[in-house]
């Protein structure tokens, strides 16, 4: 083949790789794959550019190699971007099998179908096609679990996850555990027993160590309800959950959820502001100096261990219902609750307040 017709076929190439590359960028959706195509495309067109447009006894006695070099090159990177591009849209592939199947596995006709189910979803927690599913998935099965220690591997798994925008399916999780919890205890009670009489509750501990035979079902809403608590906590505290939007409970509406065994924490940074906190359970929770304004604690279970020794921030907070002197206290809180929220039979009757 002659110089002239050599260059004519190289030019071709380039122009051929040029095309195909274009082609992958139009569909290109990921910025740094798209530079790096167009890269490609550009060096292809200036090569063949630099073919056509000069002299061709000039290029086929001196540039005729480096441009052959060029073109092999060229070609080396644009497979590789190809077989890169190929392994993606086979895990892809894979992980759109993996999904179809596991919706085809969901169980929910047992405690113990519901924690499969729920760990299933663990896998694909960090796929983010599928990530925010899976945790809406884990979070309306992960409740009814009885295994303990699958309810924790789920739980810290989603709370690692988290932040102020899902924090919502933890607090889901919290609330039907506690509900679920005290529909148990008072269908013991009875209808005589009132929430705010509550001297103990079976599934509120301060050790939770081991599952009871003798009350398996409130030992294990007690280990439950510690981790729930704990983790909450920590994600509000800041530390667990994502580090690019911290959680918060301002604002949230955390009614019925079980708070307990943290008195070891420091909430004095946590912003409660606007929280509805209406028929919790508080027991040895230390809030020492954080900020309570607009909370709603009416119908709240507070039990031993209660610190609001530092709190100064409480403006329009709500006792309706609540028998807060098992609590510490600071004077501006204690002087606050006396003139608007006495704890009088009196004041609770005028108030209706009932289990």
């Amino acid at each position: 083949m002659s110089d002239a017709n050599e260059q004519q076929q190289d030019a071709k190439t380039l122009s051929e790789i040029r095309a195909a590359t274009l082609k992958r960028a139009a569909c290109e959706q990921d910025p740094e794959q798209l530079s790096k195509l167009v890269g490609i495309a550009k060096a292809a067109a200036e090569a063949r550019n630099e073919i056509v447009g000069s002299d061709v006894r000039f290029w086929a006695t001196t540039l005729t190699p480096l441009v052959s070099v060029l073109i092999a090159v060229l070609a080396l990177i644009f497979q590789g971007y190809q077989f890169g591009q190929d392994q993606v849209s086979k895990s892809r592939a894979q992980e759109d099998t993996d999904w179809r199947e596991a919706m085809k596995s969901l169980n929910y006709d047992s405690p113990d179908h519901q924690l499969a189910t729920a760990m299933s979803m663990k896998s694909f927690f960090d796929i983010a096609r599928y990530g925010e599913q899976a945790r809406a998935v884990a979070a309306s099965t992960l409740p009814a679990a009885t295994n303990v220690g699958g309810f924790d591997s789920v739980w810290f798994a989603m709370l690692s996850r988290s932040d102020l925008q899902n924090q919502i399916d933890l607090v889901d999780v919290a609330q039907k555990v506690a509900l679920s919890a005290w529909q148990r205890w008072e269908a013991l009670a009875g209808d005589g027993q009132k929430r705010y009489e509550v001297g103990t509750l079976p599934f509120v501990k301060t050790r939770v160590n081991s599952i009871s035979p003798k009350d398996a079902e409130f030992s294990v809403d007690a280990w439950k309800l510690d981790s729930i608590s704990k983790g909450l906590v920590d994600l509000w505290t800041g530390k667990t959950g994502k580090k690019d939007g911290k959680a918060s409970p301002q604002e949230q509406d955390l009614s019925s959820i079980v708070l307990e065994n943290v008195e070891d924490k420091d909430l004095s940074q946590v912003n409660f502001t606007g929280a509805n906190l209406t028929h919790a359970a508080l027991s040895h929770v230390a809030f020492h100096g954080s900020v309570i304004d607009r909370v709603k604690f009416d119908g709240a279970v507070i039990l031993d261990g209660v610190d609001f020794g530092g709190v100064t921030h409480f403006e329009m907070s709500s006792w309706k219902c609540v028998d807060w002197r098992k609590a510490k206290l600071s004077k501006e809180l204690q002087k606050y609750l006396e003139d608007k929220f006495p704890y009088t039979e009196a004041q609770l009757a005028e108030a209706g307040c009932r289990q």
